[in-house]
């Protein structure tokens, strides 16, 4: 089991670009459609924040989600990612102006398909 924990570790750092400094650490894998990379462990897609996170930190708690303390969402630094609540990750998302930018993305998609 631990061997098979830590070819995940190994193989989940690979796709990370590292930074120098205190700069983002950058998801070079597949991403989800708003930006947050997707990691494949034991058949489920997770989302590679969280695994970093995990691998860092630990568990996860229950009704915690894993928020960013920058406005990047392919971030996997471990010191750039904080728990809280999905009110206080809504509030990140108001704050940074992420919202904006996922409406913007989701009408230019439609006009797209409808041919506007």
């Amino acid at each position: 089991m631990q061997d098979a924990i830590q070819r995940a570790a190994d193989r989940f750092w690979r796709r990370v670009a590292k930074a120098d400094g205190s700069a983002c650490w950058l998801w070079t894998g597949a991403r989800f459609h708003f930006g947050h990379g997707a990691f494949k462990v034991a058949g489920r897609t997770l989302k590679a924040h969280r695994v970093a996170y995990v691998l860092t930190y630990g568990p996860i708690p229950n009704n915690n989600v894993v928020r960013h303390r920058c406005d990047t969402p392919p971030c996997v630094r471990p010191d750039h990612l904080l728990l809280g609540s999905q009110v206080e990750n809504v509030a990140d998302r108001n704050r940074f102006g992420i919202f904006n930018t996922m409406v913007s993305r989701i009408i230019r998609g439609v006009r797209w398909k409808e041919g506007v």
